[in-house]
């Protein structure tokens, strides 16, 4: 059950990862052995407390600095990306925001081929938010947070408008945070907020820095609280 699965991550599981076919031994035993190796590489840094339980009720947060872009300082979106020990961070933050956080929320979380959904699903019923799988065309909105569906670019086009796409991936991964990031700078410039979680390899850097360079707000995650301080690095 996918609920299990997200609930298991949020306890500290390291990943998803998809059950290996018995029809080939050698090659299920080499798919093991690959994912234990890379995952042995990671520090693990906290352990779940089984007594904090995330709730549902919205949590004050402080306000973001004032952005500016054509003399608007108002926070039009925030963009993040995140992977490896992404889905309980994502919990918490979301957790703590308002349901009416005056910003739409777009989400690059790499993970396993068909979980987007679920993991939608899940944050769903654990935050004051909106959140759901985007849609091509779709408008953000505020008190919405959409999550880049499977197999698919996110980035939003001159219009203001979500567009999903399949050009190759960057970097091997489909969602990149980078095409999101970039779009996002493109468009907002400076009235944008852009965040990298915890996470292996470097997507999103590039992207992050070219919403810096725009005047946007530009967040990463702090090695001490990371699963694998790698994206945010």
């Amino acid at each position: 059950e996918q609920k299990l699965t997200f609930e298991a991550l949020q306890a500290g599981a390291l990943s998803i990862l998809e059950k290996p076919t018995i029809y080939d031994p050698a090659e299920a035993h080499n798919f093991l052995v690959d994912q234990l190796r890379l995952m042995s590489e990671v520090k693990v840094v906290r352990h779940w407390d089984k007594s904090r339980q995330y709730s549902s009720q919205p949590q004050p947060v402080a306000k973001s600095p004032a952005l500016r872009r054509n003399g608007d300082s108002k926070t039009q979106l925030m963009a993040i990306a995140s992977s490896t020990g992404g889905p309980g961070v994502l919990a918490k933050i979301l957790c703590g925001l308002p349901d009416d956080f005056p910003a739409p929320i777009l989400i690059v979380q790499h993970i396993m081929a068909g979980f987007a959904e679920g993991l939608a699903t899940w944050l769903n019923q654990l935050v004051p938010l909106e959140v759901r799988l985007a849609q091509h065309g779709d408008e953000p909105k505020t008190g919405q947070v959409l999550i880049a569906p499977d197999d698919h670019h996110m980035v939003i086009n001159n219009q203001g408008l979500i567009s999903l796409n399949q050009e190759p991936p960057q970097n091997g991964l489909r969602p990149s945070a980078n095409y999101l990031f970039n779009s996002v700078a493109e468009v907002y410039g400076a009235t944008a907020i852009g965040v990298i979680l915890t996470g292996m390899g470097n997507d999103g850097a590039d992207g992050l820095l070219v919403l810096r360079e725009t005047g946007a707000h530009t967040i990463a995650q702090d090695e001490a609280s990371c699963v694998v301080f790698g994206m945010p690095a």
